[in-house]
């Protein structure tokens, strides 16, 4: 009873039958305050916000297979979708550059960004705690300078990477040169390791020169300039001092993974610097932007979360607008007037919940800032349920991203080795979708806020926990400012995007090790999907370092570890695409991978089908197929007709199938035991004879 009414709860099939959404209100407080007086709290309501199927807001959540059949549901129904006027609707996982990590790019468009600049450039995607993110740019200049480049307010601002540097901190020109010439050396000019050369001191120099031909040499004069060209632009601060503006554009546009730590991105940008140097040079190669190596996945949750940020500052700025015009026309106006200000910050408030509900709806983010996102259009797509192979192949799925599609190249649909064990080298489509979209393997999973028993990971205590071990195991931490040398006598430790510290390379193996066997022991100070991504010495391979990563969004799977542990058994550790390529895993298929010789394995595969998708497990004696009838079956076996569900008299879907007289296949994998398929039959056995002459 609530307000002398019978409330009945409204469940999911009941929304699927009558054609409406399955959402719950969406109340906001807001808290204002007129000078120093006592804040005011309010309550608004934004409209309705969609639920997800079984999220802790569903009325599914946590019920018995029993209790779904009740309420019309399958009875091993396993929700991540959304009910959108009666349609099943899913956010579809795309394709993201991996957060926190400068790469080195290679790109033709870089020189269209103005006269002096190359192909050359340091790309980094950062990423604020609330998963809203940022992408720098560090771009080349023939002159030897650098540029630093982001996203403000629908196009792009370029500054001179010394004006930032001297805005950072308090520091010297002398100081400046020392960090970015500190990884040169006259005795190593060639070698393994090597990535700097003796044209980083004249770099340097230049960018030191274009700050002083502006006649800026301290701090304070840097902020100043650049908060004389944000402040006109910036909402909120044009009654703000020139280094307040800076500041703000510091906190909210540079490196925001790194929020109001100066000089951690002044060390960042440093190193990123160098990198911008050694890539110039080419004693380090370009990152493949294509490479599942260096890209992540964009999850659902993450979606909304940054949608509805972008919702509800477009709502205060609009709601600020109008007081601020009411106040212009009406001089009897008074802000401390709760009545009045709830007036005004009401009349924008259902849009908030209409723009979510259109993007779960038709898949469109409207939006007229930035949002850092691959696209705009086809970020969800309805939930088809021809069979059971098609349905649960929507959430193993991952898209590339719409803009790819229309690329004449086919760079971007290349099966690459670092997707090897992550993403199906069978389960693709053929013809336009080829190659972009993909599905993750049978054991592959993706990195989220939640460990394994189900608690939301303290990220900050786990990097505090982390940072105590590394410095146990051998690493050199900052205090606060960048160790004055580099490869390949040191290589720096970062953990999400932050250098912590430095660490010998004669001794890195050993902190790897160290850190590899504390995943295994369940240490609290490494969690289970901690990625130890250590890039060794090279002769003009990828940037050497140890770069740790915790971050939620990030590709895992398991593999044996074949180290010998107290009790002799090997343990599973989960590994990520960025350490898999220096690392050593070989097959129990006894093949050795092709090799002529046996090589030092650290790891081993769980199964050597480990590497295909949950549909692509279910094809019979695959290795004895060619390879486009393995990707045709998987296509075929998602269009067959069978059981699209056992709550088949509750499904109002426009297209079903449903076969009266489904049959077991004969010959089968083991797929189909593990994950219960014949719950939803998918067709009769047929035997068919090939002759093998003809006439």
């Amino acid at each position: 009873m609530k307000d002398g009414r019978l409330e009945q709860p409204l469940y999911p099939q009941e929304c699927r039958q009558g054609r409406i959404s399955y959402s719950g209100e969406f109340k906001v407080e807001a808290v204002f305050q007129f000078n120093d007086g006592a804040p005011i709290r309010q309550t608004f309501n934004f409209g309705h916000l969609p639920i997800m199927l079984m999220s802790k807001l569903c009325h599914l959540r946590g019920a018995d297979p029993r209790k779904l059949i009740y309420h019309g549901e399958e009875a091993t129904e396993m929700g991540g979708y959304f009910i959108s006027g009666g349609l099943e609707r899913l956010i579809r996982i795309l394709i993201l550059q991996k957060r926190n990590y400068p790469m080195g790019m290679v790109r033709g468009a870089f020189i269209k960004r103005g006269a002096g600049y190359t192909d050359k450039a340091v790309v980094m995607r950062c990423v604020h705690h609330d998963q809203s993110s940022v992408t720098v740019k560090l771009y080349y200049l023939q002159n030897g300078s650098a540029r630093l480049g982001f996203w403000f307010a629908g196009r792009e601002i370029l500054l001179p990477v010394g004006i930032v540097l001297k805005a950072l901190i308090d520091t010297s020109d002398r100081e400046i040169f020392a960090s970015l010439t500190c990884c040169y050396s006259d005795k190593r000019e060639r070698g393994k390791g090597v990535v700097s050369t003796q044209l980083i001191g004249e770099r340097t120099q230049i960018i030191l020169d274009e700050v002083r031909a502006l006649s800026l040499f301290t701090r304070t004069q840097c902020l100043v300039h650049i908060g004389k060209y944000f402040r006109s632009a910036m909402e909120g601060f044009e009654k703000d001092d020139y280094e307040t503006v800076a500041e703000a554009v510091i906190k909210d546009y540079i490196l925001v993974h790194l929020q109001n730590d100066n000089h951690a991105k002044f060390n960042l940008l440093i190193f990123m610097l160098q990198k911008l140097y050694a890539l110039v040079d080419q004693t380090t190669s370009p990152d493949n932007p294509d490479a599942l190596q260096f890209q992540e996945a964009l999850l659902p949750g993450h979606l909304i979360t940054v949608f509805l940020k972008d919702r509800i500052q477009d709502w205060l700025q609009k709601s600020k607008r109008l007081i601020m015009e009411e106040i212009t026309k009406n001089k009897s106006f008074q802000l401390n007037n709760s009545l009045e200000i709830r007036k005004f910050l009401s009349k924008y408030t259902t849009s908030v919940g209409r723009a979510i509900e259109t993007l779960i709806k038709v898949g469109r983010a409207n939006s007229q800032s930035m949002l850092d996102l691959p696209q705009r259009e086809g970020m969800t797509i309805q939930a088809e349920r021809l069979n059971f192979h098609r349905y649960i192949s929507h959430f193993r799925s991952v898209h590339r991203g719409s803009s790819f599609a229309k690329m004449r190249t086919t760079t971007v649909r290349k099966l690459l080795p670092e997707s090897w064990g992550f993403l199906c080298p069978v389960h693709t489509p053929d013809g336009e979708p080829c190659g972009l979209l993909n599905h993750m393997t049978s054991i592959c999973r993706i990195s989220s806020c939640y460990n394994s028993e189900g608690a939301i990971k303290d990220f900050q205590k786990i990097k505090d926990k982390l940072l105590v071990e590394l410095v146990r195991g051998g690493m050199i931490p900052l205090l606060p400012k960048m160790e004055h040398t580099g490869p390949p006598e040191i290589l720096h430790v970062h953990l999400d995007g932050c250098i912590v510290g430095s660490i010998a390379s004669a001794k890195i193996e050993e902190v790897v090790n160290y850190l590899r066997r504390l995943k295994l022991l369940a240490h609290p100070a490494t969690p289970e999907d901690l990625e130890v991504g250590y890039v060794p010495l090279s002769l003009g391979g990828a940037y050497p370092g140890l770069y740790l990563f915790t971050s939620p969004a990030r590709f895992v799977r398991p593999v044996k570890n074949l180290v010998s542990l107290p009790d002799g058994e090997p343990r599973i550790e989960l590994i990520g695409p960025f350490e898999q390529a220096f690392m050593e895993i070989r097959c129990p298929d006894g093949g050795d991978g092709g090799r002529k010789k046996e090589f030092p394995a650290t790891h081993e595969e769980i199964h050597p089908t480990a590497i295909l998708s949950v549909v692509a497990n279910l094809t019979p004696w695959s290795d004895h197929n060619q390879s486009p009838r393995n990707m045709y079956q998987c296509q075929m076996a998602k269009q067959t007709m069978g059981f699209c569900g056992q709550a088949l008299k509750y499904r109002t879907d426009v297209k079903a199938f449903h076969l009266q007289t489904p049959q077991s296949p004969i010959v089968r994998t083991a797929t189909y035991k593990k994950y219960h398929m014949d719950e939803f039959p998918s067709g009769t056995n047929a035997i068919v004879a090939v002759l093998s002459y003809t006439g």
